[in-house]
């Protein structure tokens, strides 16, 4: 009888054994992450990945990931980068909702001053566009020092309501013409732009 329920106990154990680390694995989410970066890993023109996937239950996990790209590489290669970005395969029990774009510079402008830092989110399983190279376009602009799409409805799957920032450089010339400049760059109308300067006021133009 004791050997019976020790047979048992060994069953039971392997089979808990096999589960996590085969078939699938308990922290769903964080696993998510790690495949992603292994998926972008040596893609030309990226930097790194990051974001956030939760582990919500075992085997199930929610949240958004995020792709850094290189602002000095080409339009071209950030296109296929983001396009590969999109193709990740999802583990089954994981949901993700967004794919974060960032575009940084490993090194300085032109002038010595670091590039602007550009988030765009995307909402995850739909067609980027053009959305590679309106961040590159932006990471190179003058006198623009952050800008951030942010999704406000992403659990919604609502790809239009969204949240415009900029901040821009208040001694690097007129911050209307700034931020005409970065309306044109983003695709977006003036309006769309919660802008304010460096020094800390709103800007008001028009």
């Amino acid at each position: 009888m004791r050997l019976m329920r020790g047979l048992v106990g060994v069953v039971l154990a392997t089979a808990c054994v096999v589960a996590l680390s085969g078939c699938s694995r308990a922290n769903a989410g964080s696993a998510a992450e790690d495949d992603f970066a292994q998926f972008m890993a040596d893609t030309d023109g990226v930097t790194g990945t990051g974001g956030f996937v939760s582990n919500n239950l075992p085997f199930l996990g929610s949240g958004d990931l995020e792709v850094e790209l290189d602002a000095t590489r080409d339009e071209q290669v950030l296109e296929r980068a983001v396009q590969r970005a999109t193709e990740f395969d999802v583990p089954a029990g994981v949901t993700l909702y967004t794919l974060g774009v960032r575009v940084t510079s490993p090194g300085d402008g032109a002038e010595g001053e670091p590039r602007p830092g550009i988030l765009i989110e995307h909402l995850w399983g739909t067609p980027p566009g053009d959305l590679a190279a309106r961040a590159a376009v932006l990471s190179r602009l003058d006198g623009l020092i952050d800008y951030s799409e942010t999704l406000d409805d992403a659990h919604g799957h609502d790809a239009d309501a969204r949240t415009i920032r900029a901040l821009i450089d208040s001694a690097s010339g007129d911050v209307c013409e700034h931020l005409m400049s970065i309306a044109e760059a983003a695709h977006v109308s003036e309006d769309e732009i919660v802008a304010s300067a460096s020094s800390g006021s709103p800007v008001r133009c028009g």
